[in-house]
Formats: structure tokens, C-alpha cells, sequence
């Protein structure tokens, strides 16, 4: 490189050299190799120069410095390092003005997910606003436009902001409803859905949107597959009449439903089940407590039935403040029940095949 007779081929190989070392994580040497070049404003390779050089003082903990170089670089070239160098700075304005006048170049799909999942970070606000603009540009595929929705749904679901989540999920949807990005923001809808659930005639019309979610395999399948292993036996265990250690197993279908969709109405449901159906159960009193603490707006009802059919039951007076030498032994009893259970079959599947054709060959 230094023997070279052309001083402009010198440059660019000492470019090229900034931008292996920046690569390779050694911003200290890259900005020695770049700096010098940098001043020589006005060529392209000085321009490519300090895009690099922005970089390397940003892996550096150098935002400010990384500023003062990306000002020097192509605008749209830069335009990425150069918001994360303002929002670094904490000037958030400033990130969003320049990703905003970045939007109306060519898309870059990768790019722009890091951007604005690194924006997110300070502002989902920001974020949401720039997903806007850019699903109004021209020439984005809808899979593209989908993808940046779906992504914008998941950043507001992470933050809480589930109705804003669930109309980015149904815009993808219909944004684009037979790709793989139409199929995850389905899954997305049916777990939002699910969480809402209060009755068994809602689980069925979910179970089909998630089959229909599911039918192309990949990324939607994969989401799909524990939630619908899940609905298929919370609706087999309530449609059939008698199955053995039926109490047990809707507790851990119960179980399953807080635990891996968090759709404690639809858990409460199914621990109500357990009463309804196994009046006998020495776990119902159990399984109404549990229940109450799921669905608060269940708690008088699960209270009146403690009291009116359970009155002597250890888990009764427990929960009344009381003490019983009987409720150690049934807590023991209902871990070994639980875990014998769990051992024959991995939730939330809680049949194991034999006995769901068994099952099934009651049915009428």
C-alpha cells in the first residue's frame, strides 16, 4: 500500500484497511488509519472514510466524535450510525430526524429492524411513527410492509401496549394474510385472543385459526404447535364425560393455560371444571381457591361454594385463617398426583395417545 506510485489508489487501500479493522473490533487502530483521511473532504473514498470512522469512534464509547465524522459521510450511507451516534447523545429528535429523511431512500430490511428496535429502546413512540411512514413509501413489497408491522407489534406487546400491539398484528394480517409474516401476526392475535378467553366455546374457533395459521409449516407452525397441543386437550378433557385422574389433569391443563399463555379467565374456567365435574375430588376446594385467585371477579362465587359444599375441607379452613393436620398430607398427595402425571405425559399434551383413542372411541 505505501509503495503504490498512485497517492489516490494509497487512500483507498487505507480505507479498506479502516474497515477490516473496524470489523474485526479494533476501533483504537481504525481511527489512526481513518482520521487522517477524513480531512481530505470532497471524494468518495473520503466520504466512505468517515462512515467507518463514525463507526469505529462509536464502538469506542464516542458519540459525539462519531457525529462530527458522520456529518462528513454520505447522508444515506450513514444515516443508521449517525441516529444511533444522536440517540446515544440522548438527543432523540435528532435520531428520528435523520432515520425519517433515510426512509424515503432504498429500503434496507435488516438495517432498518436494528434502527428501529434500537430507537425503540428510547422511544417506541419514535419507532412507531417512522413504521408508519415507511409502510406509506412506494416500491415496499407487502411482505416487507408486514414484516415492519409484525415487528412494530411485537416492540409495543414488550412494552405493554397490548391494543396498540394487536392493531399492528391485524394490519400485517391483512397487510399480507398468506405469508409467513400473515401467519406469525395470526398466532399473535390468537394468543391476545386467548388471553381474553372465558368460556370453552371459545377455544374451538381458535384452534382453527391457529390450524389455518399452522397449514404452511415454518415459523407460524412452530409458534402454533404448543398452543394448539394445548387448546386440543383442554377441549378433549371437557368434551369427554369420564377419563381417569380427570380432576388432576384439568388442574394442569389449568396449569398450562397461566402458566405457558398466560389466559388465567380461561385457567379460572377450567378449575371451576373440576368442581363442577369431580364434586368429590378432595382437590376441588383447591381447585375453587386457586380459581378465585386467577379470576378475581370469581371470587365470590368461589368463596360461596367453599363455604356452602366444602365447609369441612382442610384447604377451606386454611383459607379462613385456620389450621388442619390434613392439609400437609393432601399437598403432598397433589404434587405426587401432579408429578406422576406430568411423567406419563409432557405438557400441555396430559393424555398420552392410548388414552386419547380411547377417548375418542366413547365418543358418540
Amino acid at each position: 500500500m505505501r509503495t503504490s506510485p498512485s497517492p489516490e489508489l494509497r487512500r483507498r487501500a487505507q480505507v479498506v484497511l479502516g474497515e477490516c479493522l473496524v470489523r474485526t473490533d479494533r476501533p483504537d487502530s481504525a481511527v489512526r488509519v481513518l482520521e487522517p483521511l477524513v480531512i481530505d473532504s470532497g471524494s468518495s473514498w473520503a466520504r466512505s472514510a468517515a462512515a467507518w470512522l463514525g463507526q469505529a469512534e462509536l464502538a469506542r464509547g464516542a458519540p459525539e466524535r462519531a457525529v462530527t465524522a458522520l456529518m462528513r459521510a454520505d447522508p444515506q450511507e450513514a444515516a443508521f450510525d449517525l441516529a444511533r451516534a444522536h440517540q446515544a447523545l440522548g438527543d432523540l429528535e435528532a435520531a428520528e430526524r435523520v432515520l425519517a429523511e433515510r426512509a424515503g431512500g432504498p429500503f434496507d430490511d435488516q438495517r432498518w429492524a436494528a434502527a428501529l428496535d434500537t430507537l425503540a429502546g428510547s422511544s417506541q413512540d419514535a419507532a412507531a411513527r417512522l413504521v408508519d411512514q415507511l409502510v406509506d413509501q412506494r416500491g415496499l413489497t407487502p411482505g416487507a410492509r408486514a414484516r415492519l408491522l409484525l415487528a412494530d407489534g411485537e416492540r409495543s406487546m414488550v412494552r405493554g401496549r397490548e391494543s396498540a400491539a394487536r392493531a399492528r398484528f391485524e394490519a400485517a394480517r391483512s397487510m399480507a394474510p398468506d405469508s409467513v409474516e400473515g401467519g406469525v401476526a395470526e398466532v399473535r392475535l390468537v394468543e391476545w385472543d386467548l388471553r381474553r378467553a372465558r368460556t370453552h366455546d371459545e377455544l374451538r374457533p381458535l384452534q382453527a385459526r391457529l390450524e389455518d395459521a399452522a397449514r404452511g409449516g415454518g415459523t407460524p407452525a412452530r409458534l402454533a404447535d404448543p398452543y394448539l397441543a394445548l387448546l386440543r386437550t383442554a377441549i378433549l378433557l371437557h368434551e369427554t364425560d369420564s377419563i381417569p385422574h380427570g380432576a388432576l389433569r384439568l388442574v394442569l391443563v389449568a396449569e398450562a393455560l397461566h402458566d405457558s399463555a398466560a389466559a388465567d379467565a380461561m385457567a379460572a374456567t377450567v378449575l371451576f371444571d373440576v368442581q363442577q365435574r369431580y364434586p368429590a375430588s378432595v382437590f376441588a376446594p383447591k381447585a375453587l381457591l386457586a380459581a378465585a385467585a386467577l379470576d378475581p371477579a370469581r371470587a365470590d362465587q368461589a368463596r360461596a361454594l367453599l363455604l356452602s359444599d366444602y365447609a369441612d375441607s382442610p384447604y377451606t379452613t386454611v383459607a379462613l385463617g385456620g389450621t388442619d393436620a390434613r392439609y400437609a398430607v393432601l399437598e403432598d398427595s397433589l404434587r405426587t398426583g401432579l408429578a406422576a402425571l406430568r411423567g406419563l405425559a409432557t405438557l400441555p399434551t396430559v393424555l398420552d395417545a392410548s388414552e386419547e383413542e380411547l377417548i375418542r372411541r366413547r365418543r358418540p
